[in-house]
């Protein structure tokens, strides 16, 4: 699982090592895997993972071979979130970054952990992406466009890899109630992502277990009202843009009631 430093990745590490699987835990940044210390060593490996850099994936998949040298669950989960309107971004990084992270960290890990599935033709392969994948979001327009890349590329592999007994999920949520969301909680370009109601860890948590337990379609989107209006959006562009300036207003009311809420 990447990016368990925080989150969605933390959280959903600790869940799964409380039902008593065996976790690999990776992060860019190790010393934030601490809360790991009290883990059974038997059931843990920890590893930096800087999902932008192959030497980072070849060391992460060769401690996994002496360790355990299998794997049967792979969660793409980190991202990162710049939100600037696409006339206000100044720094070349900010656009690399999100590309780098969100879509290809996630095509790098796909394609670096297969091999243990296809060998024993099973197993399961989750990306996390967001509702900003399925209807863009005015002001988070490069990371629409890293999200809509990951949803993309997990729909198309996963027919391929149906026929070697591999499933492939993708999980859209809208925004959740995570430090990535906290800290773009003071710019307006975030109006819309405040828009609708935050989800939580536990919502995603209950999703990735559900689709454990039985198979299920292959792309999951939530909450499902607001699925519904980012399907309505993306078959209807100006009809969602129109409603943007509505959702903005809402959403900036909610933005600035949060961030006085946690500020």
């Amino acid at each position: 699982m990447t990016g368990c430093g925080s989150g969605i990745g933390k959280h959903l590490a600790q869940s799964f090592y409380k039902r008593g699987y065996k976790v690999i835990a990776t992060d860019i940044d190790v010393q934030k895997l601490d809360y790991t210390s009290h883990w059974d060593k038997d059931r843990k490996l920890i590893a930096k993972l800087d999902v932008t850099q192959i030497s980072d994936w070849k060391n992460a998949i060769d401690l996994l071979k002496n360790k355990w040298n299998d794997l049967d669950i792979m969660i793409n989960n980190a991202g990162i979130l710049v939100t600037d309107y696409f006339y206000d971004i100044k720094n070349i990084k900010d656009i690399d970054n999100q590309i780098d992270i969100n879509l290809k960290g996630t095509i790098y890990g796909t394609h670096f952990i297969l091999p243990f599935l296809l060998k024993k033709q099973d197993g399961i392969i989750i990306n996390i992406s967001s509702l900003a994948g399925v209807a863009p979001i005015p002001g988070m327009s490069i990371y629409s466009a890293s999200k809509y890349g990951v949803r993309g590329f997990t729909l198309a592999i996963a027919p391929e890899l149906a026929g070697k007994g591999i499933k492939v999920y993708n999980i859209s949520p809208d925004a959740v109630n995570t430090p990535l969301v906290d800290g773009v909680k003071h710019k307006k370009a975030s109006n819309l992502l405040f828009s609708g109601v935050l989800l939580s860890p536990q919502d995603i948590e209950k999703v990735v277990f559900k689709l454990l337990k039985k198979p299920a379609r292959r792309e999951i989107l939530l909450p499902w009202w607001r699925a519904v209006l980012a399907r309505f959006g993306n078959c209807f562009p100006y009809i969602s843009s129109a409603m943007a300036g509505w959702l903005d207003k809402y959403g900036n009311k909610k933005r600035k009631k949060y961030q006085n809420q946690t500020n």
